[in-house]
């Protein structure tokens, strides 16, 4: 996956099907992006990995800019943090060459 299929991807769960948002869209995406690097530290947004930790961070990032997108941002985190917890702890793993 590169950046243009993630922004298409988002653009698609959004529901936006024409081109007036764009911009506001990717800066919610690197907003997104931020938020979760912040609380897990680096992650696989773009790259396929062998584990569920590119596929995890995508979604999160997916929720992450649905629930901003319908104003809504602030019920993000307590709605995910198992989520969040868990993606910090594949992180983790990931980082420490696969929790071996």
């Amino acid at each position: 996956m590169d950046e243009v299929t993630l922004f298409k991807s988002i653009k698609k769960r959004l529901r936006v099907s024409f081109d007036t948002f764009d911009d506001e869209i990717k800066e919610l995406i690197e907003e997104g992006q931020s938020y979760l690097v912040d609380k897990a530290g680096s992650l696989p947004f773009i790259e396929e990995t062998k584990t569920n930790l590119g596929n995890n961070s995508r979604a999160l990032l997916k929720y992450y800019c649905q629930y901003n997108w319908n104003d809504n941002g602030h019920l993000f985190y307590n709605d995910f943090k198992q989520k969040i917890l868990e993606l910090q702890i594949s992180a983790l793993k990931s980082r420490n060459g696969g929790g071996k």
